[in-house]
């Protein structure tokens, strides 16, 4: 059970109403906040662990399957981070039943604006969003005590960090 925390123009798009008193979530990345991003013309959305900080893009074309689509894309990143895919295929579980409700935490809110302008004055960086979020997770963020959102996601799963790993 993963409870998605959208922004007010997120869940206007979804057509629902949030939950007022969403369960917790029980997955090791817990919640995880959803904001619109637009980059030029293309517009994606931007997701980010309440736990890790750890950044997914993706396009927001028929965001009424984005809590279908998420799962999935967070599975890549922790893969391409390295963690087991025992781990993976555990938290994915976990990831498919969703609930929807507002955002609750300005701390995740601000590091989501950082990674927005982060991303849009990434020069050379491919327009590719796995690329772009594997670049914005290796960010050294306050709310985590400047440490990087990849790294901490490491520790969540007992993989060692990219600076210890030969």
């Amino acid at each position: 059970m993963v409870t998605l925390r959208g922004t007010a123009a997120i869940i206007k798009r979804l057509g629902i109403k949030p939950a007022a008193d969403p369960p917790g979530s029980t997955t090791l990345l817990g919640d995880w906040y959803l904001t619109l991003s637009r980059i030029g013309r293309v517009q994606r959305v931007m997701a980010v662990s309440s736990v890790t900080l750890l950044p997914v893009i993706l396009p927001a074309r028929d965001l009424r399957s984005l809590p279908q689509r998420l799962p999935d894309a967070v599975a890549e990143m922790l893969l391409v981070l390295g963690v087991p895919a025992a781990a993976v295929r555990t938290e994915i579980e976990a990831m498919r039943e969703t609930t929807i409700a507002a955002t609750s935490s300005r701390r995740i809110l601000g590091t989501m604006n950082d990674f927005h302008f982060m991303s849009t004055r990434a020069v050379g960086l491919p327009e590719v969003a796995l690329e772009e979020a594997l670049f914005l997770a290796k960010s050294p963020c306050r709310p985590i005590g400047m440490r990087r959102p990849d790294d901490l996601t490491r520790e969540m799963f007992g993989v060692p960090s990219s600076r210890t790993r030969h």
